[in-house]
């Protein structure tokens, strides 16, 4: 009896080499996308038979056994075994699994029960009731509980109360508006709708006292984004919608300039960085920086210089203020000190932007 003979493509080349005896086979192991926008689905590749490892060569470029994140589509795998006696290519079709139409289920028809013989009643004539009409009680006319409102940023200064920078929610109605009440350093300061004059008023009273400053606005917050406040004894005000920039990064420094007409003009200064824990000021006229005001820590005090950098300060030194607060404000406690024979001062420096008008 003779040997069965090897198949011609898997006839051993020398004594050392592995015979492959199963053929290969691949299987596409699918979960099918929710909805054809989807990109949920996902093929695992079984194999068997052949010589593991497997080469695997997906259309997609991918070279694993599994593939995520699939959309409705045909993906062509080609797998070889690791000698190459076996190539086998396959397509993993992904599609949408189709909802079933539950099948209705048919109520039965109900038997009618027979109607039975039913004496009739004789007629009788009704008589008419008169339905009243109901009184309709009025109900009590409501007031409305105010929307919640914006929070207002208050800004002023005022001679006897010193700085007020806050920000603040309304703390009740008046005149049919919101007013506010602003704590200050010896007494609180109210703001409120003066509707006989059509205007807001910053008074020591709610509704009266002494008239400090007015708004010619009609808007139902008192924020003067289109027109400023008079003021008639604080030195500024200015109100805002949203929190107020505390610390301030704005701040209206009154530079001098030597030999110049007008002598002394507003500049708001803008927070340009920081330096020893503090802020850099820059003034500018219009696109020209005038100068910077910094916090130096070896002198204790502000001052303005022609050129303030993170390595410290530069050019001309114009003027210092003796000053160790957060801030340069020369309105409360010192006033600036022109350096002689510069271009440059400051006479006055407050919180907040420059009030004009």
């Amino acid at each position: 009896m003779s040997e069965p003979k090897t198949p011609a493509s898997i006839i051993p080349r020398n004594e050392c080499d592995v015979i492959t005896i199963f053929p290969m086979g691949a299987k596409c192991f699918t979960k099918q996308p929710t909805t054809s926008q989807s990109f949920d689905g996902a093929v695992t590749l079984g194999v068997t038979g052949g010589t593991p490892p497997y080469t695997i060569n997906w259309s997609n470029g991918s070279i694993s056994p599994a593939l995520n994140n699939l959309g409705v589509g045909e993906y062509q795998v080609t797998v070889r075994d690791t000698y190459g006696d076996f190539i086998v290519t396959t397509k993993c079709v992904l599609g949408i699994t189709p909802t079933p139409t539950p099948t209705p289920t048919n109520t039965p028809a109900l038997t009618p029960t027979p109607t039975s013989t039913v004496t009739p009643t004789p007629t009788v004539t009704p008589t008419l009731s008169i339905t009243p009409t109901p009184t309709n009680t009025p109900l009590p006319t409501l007031t409305p509980s105010p929307t919640t409102l914006p929070v207002i940023c208050f800004v002023t200064e005022y001679e006897e109360l010193g700085p007020i920078y806050t920000a603040i929610t309304q703390t009740g109605l008046y005149n049919g508006k919101p007013y506010y009440e602003l704590v200050g350093i010896v007494n609180s300061i109210f703001v409120w709708y003066n509707t006989s004059l059509d205007r807001w008023e910053l008074t020591t009273v709610l509704g009266g006292g002494t008239l400090l400053a007015y708004l010619e606005s009609t808007n139902d917050f008192p924020v003067d984004n289109t027109v400023d406040w008079q003021a008639v004894r604080v030195l500024y005000m200015y109100t805002s919608f949203g929190d107020c920039a505390y610390p301030p990064v704005e701040m209206c420094f009154n530079v001098k300039k030597n030999g110049e007409v007008p002598i002394n003009i507003s500049y708001t200064g803008y927070v340009v960085g920081t330096l020893n824990g503090k802020y850099i000021y820059g003034i500018y006229n219009g696109n020209i920086l005038i100068g910077n005001v910094y916090y130096d820590n070896t002198q204790n005090r502000w001052e303005f210089y022609q050129v303030v950098s993170q390595s410290g300060p530069s050019g001309t030194f114009y003027a210092y203020l003796n000053s160790t607060g957060n801030y340069p404000n020369s309105t409360i406690s010192a006033t600036w000190v022109n350096q002689p024979n510069v271009g440059y001062g400051i006479n006055e420096s407050t919180l907040g932007p420059c009030h004009i008008g």
